[in-house]
């Protein structure tokens, strides 16, 4: 045991201090002398012992009295106390227990009695410091870890929003909201690089904790977004986080709008603090993230990042440093899915008219087919032809033609409006409608307006054998598709049908039901149709 230790010794019989005195210092202990017990209260701040020998009887306060105000402050509570007393009775041992006694030892001592006693409760208090110590170690240990936790989580988290999102838009929100509820601060939002790389455009998604902090949308007024702006290409231009922990600062960015505007404007909302986040991805700013943000309180000073945490810190830049790399992912994602369907939709629609060609019919009839055929419901087909068309092009040309079938095609386009419907360009002026989960008189229904919106243009054809007009004839087909049928029969209905509108004299609907298992009643009740129907 460390014989350096402060005792005090407290009895108001001068021969009982002077030998705890000697006895005490012949054995290294640093030793201090009271009388009585107002002088230890009113001095044991001044050099804290470790331990306190203490004579019940005292003039003045009771050595009962002194143990108990010393037990009652946090500040001494901790300082064993060994009672000194001639008295042997158990009451008085009890009580001596009772205020916060560590021990009691009865005078006449021995000497080695006192000395391990004293020594004992020496080393108990050591290892109880010693505990403490760890404690607060381990305590301070599991706070870091616990940060550090959530600094990871922060991260798997932000990894997670951005993998499942299919934009960089989409991610905005839910990643502002993650990092606001980390680092605890009040508002967020963010400034995307558009796709073609030349401007960061302010999201329309944003982070505010309350209602009051939502500067997105309460000021719009264009002197502010002229301020927020360039600072915001301020901060991307410099590539590094920018910690502004008080708005009167906003001078330093040398701001050529009105800088005095904004501050005020962020005083007002009741926010203090800027912080600027980059997001660079190989020496390209993909967007800069801004959080403001009520930090008076904090103990935190200076407009320099470095009087941030190191932790923080470090936290920001590995954020920084993620949200680059998949956002960059993202870009890429998104650039190739714009590039595949651009091929997909070259590959599928027909260059004149913008409507679907016929590769993308015949995927679409099969796949029609199948699903008619499953589910035993009827599918239709309506097969259009410019009435004269060759004639028009002799008269008015091939690229009078081309234009001719592009308004034509638009016209049936405004007519077919169900998602599930298709047009398409069957070949040269031939147009054809695919219409599942529709019954024959429905098909004719959309084939009638087809021919009155085609007359609607009002396009001059003077050489047609029809009208003056440009008109269109029309064959439809109806079924529901059967193991016994293949999708050829559908189209040879139809195709049939078109000769026949033609035939009869063309600018006329004709339909061709020889294999539709709908029943008669279908058609205004009557009991009997035949096979073909024309309409005109």
């Amino acid at each position: 045991m460390t014989r350096e230790s402060n005792i005090l010794a407290v009895d108001d019989t001068p021969e009982n201090l002077l030998l705890l005195c000697d006895l005490l210092e012949e054995r290294g202990y640093k030793v201090h002398l009271a009388s009585d017990g107002e002088l230890v209260l009113n001095n044991i701040f001044e050099n804290p012992p470790e331990l306190i020998l203490l004579d019940i009887r005292l003039s003045g306060i009771d050595g009962y009295e002194v143990c108990q105000k010393l037990k009652s402050d946090p500040k001494t509570q901790h300082i064993p106390i060994i009672f000194l007393s001639f008295l042997e009775d158990p009451k008085v041992k009890v009580q001596a227990f009772k205020v916060g006694g560590s021990d009691y030892i009865t005078k006449p001592f021995q000497e080695e009695e006192v000395i391990a006693r004293i020594e004992n409760h020496l080393m108990i208090q050591q290892q109880k410091q010693e505990l403490e110590k760890l404690q607060t170690q381990l305590l301070d240990k599991n706070q870091i870890l616990e940060q550090q936790n959530r600094h990871l989580q922060l991260l798997v988290t932000l990894s997670e929003v951005m993998n499942r999102a299919e934009t960089i838009e989409g991610a905005i929100a839910p990643v502002l909201s993650q990092i606001c509820q980390v680092i605890d601060w009040d508002y967020g939002e963010a400034w995307i690089l558009n796709r073609e790389g030349t401007t960061l455009e302010r999201s329309n998604h944003w982070y505010a904790s309350h209602p009051n902090f939502n500067w997105h949308e309460t000021y719009t007024d264009e002197s502010i977004v002229a301020a927020q702006t360039e600072l915001v290409y301020k901060i991307a231009q410099s590539q590094q986080i920018e910690w502004i922990a008080n708005v009167s600062q906003l001078n330093e960015f040398n701001l050529n709008n009105d800088c005095q505007l904004l501050q005020n404007t962020i005083q007002k909302m009741g926010l203090t603090s800027i912080l600027g986040i980059p997001i660079v991805f190989k020496d390209q700013v993909l967007a800069v993230l801004m959080f403001l943000s009520d930090c008076s309180g904090d103990q935190q000073q200076g407009a320099s990042f470095l009087t941030l945490s190191p932790d923080w810190l470090n936290l920001m830049k590995s954020v920084a440093t993620q949200l680059g790399t998949l956002m960059q992912r993202l870009r890429t994602e998104q650039a190739l899915k714009e590039a595949n369907a651009q091929l997909q939709h070259l590959a599928t629609s027909d260059g004149l008219t913008a409507i679907a060609n016929r590769r993308r019919f015949d995927e679409y009839f099969d796949e029609l087919w199948r699903q008619g055929k499953r589910d035993r419901q009827e599918l239709s087909l309506i097969l259009c032809d410019l009435d004269a068309f060759k004639v028009y092009n002799d008269c008015f040309g091939h690229q009078a033609g081309d234009q001719c079938l592009q308004q034509v095609a638009s016209a049936i386009v405004n007519v077919v409006k169900r998602p599930l419907d298709l047009v398409a360009r069957y070949g040269g002026e031939e147009l054809a409608v695919l219409l599942p989960y529709t019954a024959q008189i429905g098909a004719f229904q959309i084939a009638e307006q087809i021919r009155e919106a085609v007359k609607a243009l009002k396009l001059p054809h003077p050489h047609s054998p029809v009208s003056n007009i440009v008109t269109v004839s029309v064959g439809i087909s109806s079924m529901v598709p059967r193991a016994d049928c293949s999708p050829k029969t559908l189209i040879e209905m139809a195709d049939h049908a078109l000769y026949q509108a033609k035939a009869l004299g063309r600018d006329r609907v004709f339909l061709n039901n020889q294999f539709s298992e709908q029943a008669s009643s279908n058609i205004e009740g009557d009991s009997w149709f035949p096979n073909y129907w024309n309409f005109t």
